[in-house]
């Protein structure tokens, strides 16, 4: 089913008790969490993957709380200097996004708090050169255009696939963004090589072939090379947000207790580096995980 997986989920769940009592608040967490290892199964029944039955328990119960924490946090550690962002007119772009968007054949794992997220980093830090690397259809990206087209910026969609280029093109002209746009088609490591562009701020969800031959090109070991070769072109203080930062289990979920671990081996190149070229880093604990980080 193309679109988001969050609203597949949602869909696939409405009448199962143990969720709507979780996002309910009836009960905790934890408590779901043990319904979900429990009831694997069930998931299968209602036609969601594993990843996708255990992804139901990590979305925040309140994404504006939520949202507004994570920015509470990266102020006191100075990666972002004010809270303040236009939720009013957050609001008004994701009915236009709902209504307008295709997503075509293609789906995505960006959750509701990482699109509020995208869109108050972009408001409060006004790119005026924004890289979208592993743009994938731009789904992602949409949500930082708004901040961009009023601050007179550029922003520049890299991914090696024409397909996703092509939808990410029509949606970003559908929604009045096409002057502030440039599509490449290539691949990222490559480009950033090679291109004198610079960047004030970014976003990261790249995936690289399972069965490339260089062990650092496979799914988010791509990270590491992308990074590497994306450090010249970050001008000071730019931020950067990456996708699928999972790096934490916080209610003991044995799935993503194997996630973490597999994540963990996959960045044991990009993790140092993060270390070595952004003195301002935060890890956040989203539904699939999210990084941001500071030159």
């Amino acid at each position: 089913m193309p679109g988001t997986i969050s609203a597949k989920i949602r869909a696939a769940l409405r009448d199962f008790p143990p969720h709507q009592d979780f996002r309910a608040g009836r009960i905790t967490p934890a408590q779901y969490v043990a319904v979900l290892d429990a009831q694997e199964a069930e998931g299968a029944r209602r036609g969601l993957n594993r990843d996708q039955f255990h992804l139901s328990g990590r979305e925040p119960l309140d994404e504006l709380a939520y949202v507004d924490g994570v920015l509470a946090d990266l102020q006191r550690r100075g990666l972002i200097p004010t809270t303040a962002y236009d939720q009013a007119g957050f609001t008004a772009f994701r009915a236009r996004v709902t209504a307008e968007f295709s997503h075509g054949d293609f789906t995505t794992y960006i959750f509701p708090e990482e699109e509020r997220l995208a869109f108050a980093l972009a408001d409060i830090v006004k790119p005026t050169s924004a890289g979208f690397f592993g743009s994938y259809y731009g789904y992602w990206a949409i949500w930082a255009l708004p901040a961009i087209a009023r601050a007179g910026g550029r922003a520049y969609f890299l991914d090696i696939d024409p397909r996703v280029n092509d939808l990410g093109r029509e949606n970003a002209a559908k929604l009045g963004f096409a002057a502030c746009c440039e599509f490449i088609t290539a691949d990222a490591v490559g480009y950033l090589e090679n291109s004198k562009t610079t960047y004030d701020f970014a976003l990261v969800d790249a995936e690289g072939p399972e069965d490339h031959p260089d062990p650092d090109y496979r799914k988010k070991c791509i990270y590491y090379p992308i990074f590497r070769a994306s450090l010249p072109r970050l001008r000071p203080q730019a931020l950067v947000a990456v996708h699928n930062i999972l790096l934490t289990n916080a209610v003991q979920d044995r799935y993503f207790a194997e996630s973490v671990a597999k994540n963990r081996q996959q960045f044991h190149k990009f993790l140092p580096l993060l270390e070595q070229g952004f003195p301002l880093r935060a890890d956040y604990a989203t539904s699939e995980g999210v990084g941001v980080y500071r030159r």
